[in-house]
């Protein structure tokens, strides 16, 4: 199960880093602040307390998340847990599948740098 929480690129890449390597990854925590029927239009008072419901989800697991980091060798790259309920990291493979086999933890994405098609 936890192998599956990690994207498919992410754990190829994994394979070929030494275990010393250490690579940037988004860990996407499971929230329960996605409440509601999908699609449905909200209004600004409602997306607001998703937001604070979903980083008050996330931001409990940042203990967890920390003991891991520090047992690897890992940090976070950020103090706080974004609005999608997601944070940076820096890690090892054996702490990334550590982080993974948590279950506050939805899935492990690649932190990939992001430009403009030419």
């Amino acid at each position: 199960m936890a192998e599956s929480k990690i994207s498919r690129e992410l754990n190829k890449r994994l394979a070929t880093l030494s275990p010393e390597g250490k690579v940037h990854a988004i860990l996407l925590f499971a929230t329960t602040g996605e409440q509601g029927r999908p699609g449905a239009r909200r209004t600004p008072g409602q997306r607001r307390n998703v937001v604070h419901r979903v980083r008050d989800d996330a931001e409990q697991a940042l203990p967890e998340i920390d003991r891991v980091l520090a047992r690897f060798g890992g940090r976070r790259l950020a103090d706080h847990v974004n609005a999608l309920g997601s944070l940076p990291v820096e890690a090892t493979p054996a702490g990334i599948r550590a982080l993974a086999a948590s279950d506050r933890v939805k899935a492990i994405l690649e932190d990939q740098q992001i430009s403009l098609l030419r």
